[in-house]
């Protein structure tokens, strides 16, 4: 484990804006925080970063204690990196940026180099190697926000807001750095974000911050969805294509407001023990992107049109074993599918 959290909250005047009672992150994993504006993600993350103090409340990195002396937090501060939202850079080159951190530090010079060339190549920001900060896009100055933490080498990389403000093209930049960083150099990552399907596509675990305090909801297996003409059969639109499936008939006069989220419980979902075609709805063909073990037994994360969580009892994964990248079969059945209310 990382971090071990206990009964935490922050307080500012007499405002409780986190109050966390139980919450553990796991090594080596990406973790991702959603919520909304004034959840409570950013002072999580600075308080993991060890740049704040909780009110009350414990957190405990690797298994230890913080001591809140200031040469414990240094040492802390070495082994945890936050970048920012909106990261300052000065008024200089972006290998200077870089450097700076390695100089405090008393890094030779060396390595420093060594360091910096290497973190700009991952970045796919070589080329900008001696451009003034100041000059970047929004995109290419989270990039080397991104390299400038990666030159220090943490065990752990917190970031908040990744995606927000930042065009397609770096986002899908910034995606994939995350993703290698944490494949091949096994840095815990916990990001912060309001993009909910890139989080989810992104993180091993998705925690969700509502007012300050863990929040269940059912943040995976809940899709944006459409009445169909028919009643009791709804769509989700991804990109051109649709997925339909089965629920109630006609909830709460639901058809006369034309949108809705559909929840799909993951107990639910049933894998075939053979391959089944059909356009049925309910009937779908994916791909198996993970297994895991889960507290009820083996949770699946499989790919189609939309990405679909189900969880199988051990006894349910050892008759009928599905591999990473193979084609599985399932079966969304109507009391799978619930309908929560909207946001007004």
């Amino acid at each position: 484990m990382i971090y071990n959290i206990s009964h935490l909250t922050k307080k500012y005047r007499k405002r409780v804006v986190l109050d966390i009672k139980e919450l553990t992150l796991k090594r080596g994993r990406i973790h991702a925080l959603l919520g909304p504006n004034g959840s409570g993600k950013t002072t999580l993350l600075n308080l993991l970063a060890f740049l704040d103090t909780p009110t009350s409340g414990t957190i405990s990195f690797l298994g230890k204690n913080i001591e809140r002396t200031e040469s414990a937090l240094v040492a802390l501060r070495r082994k945890v990196v936050l970048v920012d939202q909106y990261p300052i850079f000065f008024s200089r080159s972006v290998y200077h940026n870089l450097e700076f951190g390695l100089k405090i530090r008393k890094i030779p010079k060396p390595t420093r180099k060594k360091r910096i060339l290497q973190a700009l190549e991952l970045v796919g920001m070589t080329t900008f190697s001696k451009s003034r900060a100041h000059t970047l896009s929004g995109g290419e100055t989270k990039r080397a926000a991104l390299a400038r933490a990666l030159v220090l080498q943490p065990e752990v990389l917190l970031c908040d807001e990744p995606f927000a403000n930042v065009d397609t093209e770096n986002q899908e930049h910034i995606f994939k750095i995350l993703q290698e960083i944490n494949g091949n150099q096994k840095i815990s990552i916990i990001f912060s974000s309001h993009d909910r399907p890139k989080a989810e596509l992104l993180a091993h675990e998705t925690l969700y911050l509502n007012n300050g305090s863990l929040a269940d909801n059912r943040l995976n297996n809940v899709f944006p969805s459409i009445p169909d003409e028919i009643p009791g059969q709804y769509k989700i639109q991804i990109a051109q294509k649709y997925v339909f499936l089965k629920g109630p008939v006609n909830p709460g006069g639901l058809h006369k407001q034309r949108c809705c989220n559909l929840y799909i419980d993951p107990e639910k979902i049933k894998l075939l023990t053979h391959n089944h075609l059909s356009s049925e709805p309910g009937h779908i063909t994916a791909t198996v992107q993970e297994i895991r073990k889960h507290r009820k037994g083996i949770k699946i994360i499989a790919q189609s049109e939309i990405r679909l969580h189900l969880h199988l009892s051990s006894k349910e994964y050892r008759n009928n074993p599905p591999l990473v990248g193979q084609k599985i079969s399932l079966i969304i059945a109507q009391d799978a599918v619930t309908i929560l209310p909207t946001q007004n």
